[in-house]
């Protein structure tokens, strides 16, 4: 299944859901988020697989911008002590450790502005890690399939 990306033009950060009637309802909305098309692939969510998580989505009430995570010790650490980060729904999953075809997601954390940024690709990747020191690498956030 796909994944959906936006691009905030206020904060520099982006935006993801695998909801078409979420999608439709930005791009209506006019919101300060840029429709950028399909982003990643997604899996669907399946709890008999160790492997398979779903992408915790939390809204920053702060910087009005959204977290992602895979991890459900990292979802519990920010529900315990992060009440500006509020938890919306898990509307798709990603792999833990790669199977055949996985691509990896990279996170960045930025230094400047405390915010996320995600990508699949390695161009993309490299350019950060080449061109921006406000641009910490956290590594590799989750498994995504390669293909659509």
């Amino acid at each position: 299944m796909p994944t959906f990306r936006f691009f905030d033009t206020v904060h520099g950060t982006q935006f993801l859901t695998s909801s078409v009637t979420e999608r439709d309802a930005i791009i209506a909305s006019h919101a300060p988020l840029t429709y950028e098309g399909t982003g990643m692939a997604a899996v669907t969510l399946d709890e008999s697989d160790a492997n398979v998580a779903p992408v915790f989505r939390f809204f920053d009430t702060n910087s009005g911008t959204h977290f992602f995570t895979t991890s459900a010790d990292e979802r519990a650490s920010i529900t315990a002590t992060r009440p500006d980060l509020i938890e919306e729904q898990a509307n798709f999953a990603e792999h833990l450790t790669p199977v055949a075809g996985d691509v990896a997601v990279y996170r960045f954390f930025n230094s400047g502005s405390g915010d996320h940024f995600f990508t699949q690709s390695a161009t993309e990747r490299a350019s950060i890690l080449a061109t921006r020191v406000d641009m910490v690498d956290e590594g590799v956030a989750f498994y995504a399939p390669g293909h659509l």
